[in-house]
């Protein structure tokens, strides 16, 4: 329910009205307007003030498909302004829905008495004590008189309440809930002017924090932002310019509804539309401004350090707030946290922003100092008052079966430094300290850092900080948690070979890259490997600096003509900083040398071409074979070395030349073989000399 000019009753232009907004699974329901209560005039009569107009449906305006909103206009004539006066309702029913009615309240401008906190409802809890309506009043007036709901006056039985203060002792839900009304002792306004002040006083079924009467036996959850528990539901009821389950999400200065779904203009991003409108919701919630605004009238803004609906709501942080959501600028005031800094601290945590953790259990923790009253969490001393003991506990990564620095941070307070004793550890339960060394303490006024290493670590391991007192009983401990460097290791790329003879391979290997590779850098190292066969021990070379210009080895005193696996290990910093061996590559030495032999170069009679024939030593033994047989020769009585004649396969013996590749002249022919790489020059065969016309003379070889 939406009010406008709800501190202008009185006036004329423009007329004050109303708006029932229902949303879209209520907006076929059956809308209604009445009069709550009548209200008087400060002649004390009640009026016989008319009923409101029936409520007209709204065909357009800023709201969501779906919903409806009805309007009812309080248009009054000359001295009627009683009509406009007084407290309105809006009644929504529906088949299978709860009948509902949400009221508010207006008043005139020139009021004498106006409720002093600006707000014309008031939500307390039956059992409440201390409870007071106050009313402002103008100067030299006081209250004659008190009404509640139509009954009776109630003439100002103390001082107090004749100056606009009326209090109750305890209060009780169906004896004081309802709209009052202080009278002054001006009696002369003309009728049908009403100048008293009205305030509806709200009083929930159940006392504070619980719902569902008549037990009452609900606990109320966190409403924040000035969100109100339903005492009915035990739901929080949200202001306007928030939603959600406990009002956490704030919508801005242009929303409202249950999700925010409606707005005050047609520019989404205008955060004044909101100003001078009253909103009015379910009870017990009552009547506020829009988020951002305040007053009687609804158009003040929230002055520096409030925000949210009237500006009820207090910005806790040590900058400023935005009027309209309480979002901070700055860090949250000590307990608090949060968006608006509202949430108090939880889960052991105090401090601003609650940033800090608590030394003791969460209910022993003073969620603004963090002081404790008892019950130290395991890392702090109970005779000290959680004051002394391990702060914080750090271990480097280590290699797998490395090393590992361990730092224990101890907290000192007045002579717990020479009665406390702090050890690393193996373990929780006593003391071991295997492969475990002080290295240095370092002192200063408020704490201790203890230093140590702690060998042959693997990641998981927990490694203890323990305190001891001087009775060598643990009053304290932290643990750490060892985290392993992943060992650099090459992924796909095997090493490629270099060169090989019949004793030696020599290989080469591309950088460690970490984008392309496994592990963690940096590199310092590269160790290649070798062996014979598979069932044979791995043999490690040299290791290599990675800052080589070239990535190589050389494997000597290897077998001829016999396979050899290769690889790589690239090693990183620090103790049993050597990954797993990289991709293989399999590799073989040459063959033992050996070359043609029993060269023959003869005419062939038939064809006048040469035939040139070898034989292949009965000893040679290559595993893979001859791959080809190159054929050389050579002008006899010149200086010029063998030529390239031609290639025969690896398994024929002999060849035909015809004469024109060779020309006139004196030849000698010549045969190497290839395995691994090629052989000698074999030695020259007989010569031939051919001449012009093609004849073909042998001679002896020399």
């Amino acid at each position: 329910m939406v009010t406008s000019h709800p501190f202008n009753a009185g006036s004329r232009n423009p007329y004050p009205e109303y708006y029932c907004y229902l949303n879209s699974p209520d907006a076929d329901a059956i809308v209604t307007a009445r009069r709550v209560w009548g209200t008087r005039t400060n002649s004390e009569s009640i009026n016989n003030n008319p009923p409101p107009p029936s409520p007209h449906r709204g065909s357009d305006g800023p709201y969501p498909a779906g919903s409806a909103v009805y309007n009812v206009s309080l248009s009054f004539s000359r001295n009627t302004q009683s009509y406009a006066f007084g407290t309105f309702s809006c009644s929504a029913s529906k088949i299978g829905r709860k009948f509902t009615t949400v009221s508010n309240i207006l008043m005139t401008s020139d009021v004498y008495s106006w409720p002093a906190d600006g707000l014309v409802t008031q939500t307390v809890n039956t059992g409440d004590t201390g409870v007071q309506i106050r009313m402002r009043l103008s100067s030299r007036r006081s209250v004659r008189r008190w009404y509640r709901n139509e009954a009776s006056y109630l003439f100002p039985t103390t001082e107090s309440a004749a100056r606009g203060t009326l209090s109750f002792t305890t209060v009780q839900k169906y004896q004081h809930e309802g709209v009052y009304e202080a009278v002054t002792d001006f009696t002369s306004r003309p009728r049908g002017q009403p100048r008293h002040g009205l305030k509806r006083l709200i009083v929930c079924s159940c006392r504070g924090g619980r719902w569902g009467p008549p037990g009452c036996n609900g606990m109320c959850d966190e409403c924040y932002n000035g969100g109100v528990c339903d005492d009915e539901t035990g739901k929080c009821i949200c202001p306007p310019g928030f939603m959600g389950t406990n009002c956490l999400t704030a919508c801005g200065g242009n929303r409202f509804g249950y999700s925010c779904e409606f707005q005050c203009s047609y520019d989404g991003d205008d955060e004044d539309a909101c100003s001078g409108l009253q909103f009015c919701l379910l009870d017990p919630f009552g009547c506020r401004c829009n988020t951002g605004w305040k007053g009687l009238g609804c158009n003040d803004a929230c002055s520096e350090g409030t925000f949210g609906a009237s500006c009820l709501q207090e910005c806790h942080c040590d900058g400023l707030c935005d009027r309209f959501t309480g979002v901070c600028n700055g860090t949250c005031d000590a307990g608090l946290s949060g968006d608006s800094c509202q949430m108090e601290c939880s889960g052991g945590y105090f401090g601003k922003s609650c940033l800090q953790e608590c030394r003791c259990a969460s209910h022993a923790c003073n969620i603004v100092t963090g002081d404790c009253s008892g019950q130290c969490k395991p890392q702090w001393v109970d005779a000290y008052q959680c004051l002394a003991g391990v702060e914080n506990v750090t271990s480097s990564k280590a290699n797998p079966n490395g090393t590992s620095e361990v730092r224990c941070v101890t907290q000192v307070h007045r002579d717990s430094s020479s009665t406390l004793t702090v050890y690393l550890s193996r373990q929780s339960d006593h003391l071991e300290r295997t492969g475990i060394e002080l290295m240095e303490k370092i002192s200063n006024a408020s704490t201790e850092t203890w230093i140590f290493t702690a060998d042959n670590v693997r990641a998981g391991d927990k490694l203890y900080c323990l305190v001891f007192d001087q009775s060598n009983i643990t009053v304290a401990m932290l643990h750490t948690t060892v985290i392993e460097y992943d060992l650099p290791v090459f992924n796909s790329s095997s090493p490629t070979l270099v060169s090989a003879t019949k004793t030696s391979i020599t290989i080469r290997w591309r950088s460690w890259d970490p984008d392309r590779d496994y592990g963690d850098p940096p590199v310092v190292a590269y160790i290649p490997y070798y062996r014979k066969a598979v069932s044979e021990e791995w043999i490690s070379g040299t290791a290599v600096s990675p800052g080589e210009e070239t990535l190589e080895f050389m494997a000597d005193n290897l077998e001829a003509d016999t396979e050899y696996s290769f690889s790589v290990a690239v090693v990183r910093e620090g103790v049993n900083g050597a990954g797993p061996r990289g991709p293989p590559a399999n590799l073989r030495t040459s063959c033992d040398d050996v070359v043609p032999q029993n060269v023959i170069a003869y005419m062939d009679e038939r064809t006048k071409q040469v035939n040139i024939s070898w034989q292949i030593p009965d000893n040679i033994m290559c595993t893979s074979g001859i791959f080809f047989f190159f054929i050389y020769y050579k002008i006899e009585g010149t200086n010029q070395e063998p030529q390239f004649l031609t290639k025969a396969e690896g398994d024929v013996t002999w060849i035909t030349v015809n004469t024109q590749m060779l020309g006139v002249g004196e030849f000698g022919f010549y045969v190497t073989l290839v395995i691994d790489e090629e052989s000698a020059l074999s030695e020259r065969s007989e010569q031939l000399v051919i001449t012009q016309q093609g004849i073909i003379i042998m001679h002896t070889s020399v």
